[in-house]
């Protein structure tokens, strides 16, 4: 795969999610199977082991078939890919991001060592190596709120004048003050924002979304995207109507302590796009499989632009 420059990185992108039964055994079949849709669904990428993919539960053997499985059907049907290396230990991320990188994907993303905050010294100190690391693969830096280090726009600006392979980032957004903080720190960025906020992400500057929408429903998130370049008012109002959407399904699932994993999957098992299903690998909690309906039918009755025919 060619790998991507920062205006190439953008749009909605599909995240690969693991498919498991019994305390957690990756279903391979329905693995592909997933892909397969997304790789027809129109998104404009597909990554693996973002925080929905469960990284942080795999093995060194499941974490390689995983990505041959990636790089196999995304190499044949010329859709970009990116992999994720990322572990909360650093030598086993480094050793992720060489076998990654050896595969030649768009770009590799990473997380920053997890167990205690870095210092700014730390931070560049860390991606430095990385890109090292991943030799002339270009590096996206994952960066979300439960992330234990927090990298705010100035010191993104010092990482990106010192890792010149860093292409694109993905956080949590913010307000117009934050935007335009990222605007005059990294312009050559691509930044990218929650999939349920990319209408309004996308006006103050953002390029695109990892997709928590996609995880629902991969061509309704394609379609939205469109729209929101050809009326974003309308969009706007999509953006509205999914927020509703979260608050009634997904805030409750949050409140009883629920994972990201757990509510990417219930949003990819209420969209029944594929054969994924709502379990977790042991022993994450999952979402309770009887709170799917309600929620599908209220997605259905509030959001059917995200349901195109």
């Amino acid at each position: 795969m060619k790998p991507l420059a920062a205006d190439q990185v953008t749009g909605v992108w599909g995240t690969l999610l693991l498919p498991v039964e019994g305390r957690g055994d990756i279903v391979w079949d329905r693995l592909a199977g997933q892909l397969d849709v997304l790789l027809t669904s129109g998104v404009d990428g597909v990554y693996a082991h973002g925080t929905a993919g469960e990284f942080h539960t795999l093995d060194e053997a499941e974490f390689d078939r995983v990505n041959a499985v990636l790089a196999g059907r995304c190499e044949a049907a010329g859709v970009p890919y990116q992999i994720g290396a990322s572990h909360p230990a650093t030598p086993v991320m480094l050793d992720r991001i060489r076998r990654a990188a050896a595969l030649r994907p768009g770009a590799v993303q990473v997380i920053l060592p997890d167990w205690v905050p870095l210092r700014d010294d730390e931070v560049v100190r860390f991606l430095v190596g990385a890109a090292e690391t991943a030799d002339d693969v270009p590096l996206v830096l994952y960066n979300p709120l439960h992330a234990k280090t927090q990298v705010p726009p100035p010191l993104l600006g010092r990482v990106a004048a010192e890792v010149p392979q860093l292409v694109g980032v993905k956080m949590a957004g913010g307000d117009a003050a934050w935007y335009a903080a990222m605007a005059d720190a990294v312009p050559q960025l691509s930044v990218f924002v929650p999939g349920h906020l990319l209408a309004s992400g996308l006006a103050r500057g953002a390029h695109g979304s990892y997709s928590n929408v996609a995880a629902m429903s991969p061509r309704g998130a394609v379609a939205w995207y469109r729209l929101m370049t050809t009326d974003p008012a309308a969009a706007a109002d999509v953006e509205r109507r999914i927020g509703e959407f979260f608050v009634r399904h997904v805030a409750p699932l949050q409140a009883r302590g629920l994972s990201n994993p757990a509510l990417d999957k219930f949003l990819a098992t209420v969209g029944g796009w594929a054969d994924i299903g709502v379990t977790l690998r042991w022993p994450a909690s999952s979402a309770p499989v009887d709170a799917v309906e309600p929620a599908r039918a209220d997605a259905h009755r509030l959001l059917p632009e995200l349901f195109p025919a």
